[in-house]
């Protein structure tokens, strides 16, 4: 069982791995498409790797999960631990991925039907949590919402003013919305607002940012996005609007949208304005950048002066860069070793 958690843990990462240096999962072109490189066998003295296929690279973490998900255990210490629920929720993200989002719901639902009793797992009503006005989740092992806990402090949100929620994410939320509380329109270590309304940074709930593991929320959202695509309007309906009424009054949270495409749509808004500033976005962005549904997105980035708030430049966001290139110590160790293409956008600073 411990080496099916280590597998299962491998093909979570793999994901993660995947999702930066290979391309977006694509049928058509997924067996040519150079991947990372995979380790498969337990020998330090490895030194010298070439990349498989994103395909590969899939049946892999694929194969990993389903050769584990046996062996691993309901329950385990702690959320640090990879449950059966947890290991069945990464594959499941997996097909997701690659737009299988039957198997994912399938997978979604077999995953809730043994959640672990070992430890708690429950979405924050935020109603309550944020009651008093500032809310602190002590580490990430405390956090009830992650049901295998991996977290990434991000002090660029947080601690300093370089990255901030846009402007036209802040106007998403509604006006009760308590996700609102998690956000200072403040600079850090500033007196005064930021300089262009909406503009704000991330403070809350301390502790719990970034989360990056299996995280109820994501779970809840991945699984109404797979009944709209199915058709199921009123199950997905259901789901959002019952996680809505954690974010925000019962009244805001109600659902209006009643058709197929645009239930999708909302879906994906509402997981813009839960995961505003951990990093989620790449990943939406990724996977969504073949889907017809969202071929008319522009993704942008602008940069403001810091006194005045003027708009300074807008970097727009070519496909290409939806996959990162290696570093450059990746890539002087294995020679030899394919890089992603080097993309310059319009703008001369973006690389």
């Amino acid at each position: 069982s411990i080496q099916a958690e280590a597998k299962a843990s491998r093909a979570f990462l793999n994901l993660y791995l995947i999702n930066y240096y290979g391309k977006p999962y694509q049928t058509s072109s997924a067996s040519t498409d150079p991947g990372v490189p995979l380790v498969t066998k337990a020998d330090v003295a490895q030194n010298s790797f070439t990349r498989a296929t994103v395909q590969q690279v899939y049946d892999n973490m694929i194969s990993d999960l389903k050769e584990s998900i046996p062996l691993i255990p309901i329950n385990v210490p702690n959320r640090l631990r990879m449950c059966k629920s947890a290991a069945e929720l990464t594959l499941a993200k997996i097909y997701w991925f690659m737009g299988n989002y039957d198997q994912a719901l399938l997978l979604i639902k077999q995953a809730k039907s043994h959640m672990p009793t070992s430890f708690e797992s429950f979405i924050y009503n935020y109603n309550q949590t944020y009651a008093s006005g500032t809310w602190t989740v002590t580490s990430a092992i405390e956090n009830r919402q992650s049901l295998f806990a991996r977290t990434s402090t991000s002090f660029m949100t947080n601690n300093s003013n370089d990255m901030l929620l846009a402007p036209w994410v802040s106007k998403l939320y509604s006006k009760n919305d308590q996700r609102l509380k998690s956000f200072s329109g403040r600079p850090y270590l500033g007196t005064s607002a930021f300089p262009v309304e909406n503009l704000s940074r991330r403070i809350g709930p301390f502790g719990a940012q970034a989360p990056q593991g299996i995280y109820l929320p994501d779970v809840e959202l991945m699984q109404a996005e797979c009944e709209a695509r199915a058709g199921n309007i009123e199950a997905a309906t259901s789901i959002v609007t019952s996680f809505r009424e954690k974010r925000m009054p019962a009244d805001e949270a109600k659902v209006a949208v009643i058709e197929k495409n645009g239930l999708i749509r909302f879906i994906v808004e509402e997981r813009v304005r839960e995961f505003a500033l951990y990093g989620w976005r790449w990943f939406d962005m990724r996977r969504l950048s073949n889907d017809p549904l969202f071929k008319d997105q522009v993704y942008e980035h602008k940069i403001y002066g810091a006194k005045e708030g003027k708009d300074i430049e807008t970097i727009k966001l070519p496909t290409e860069r939806l996959t990162l290139r290696f570093p450059i110590g990746v890539i002087s160790r294995n020679p030899g070793m394919e890089n992603n293409p080097y993309k310059l956008s319009s703008n001369k600073n973006l690389f």
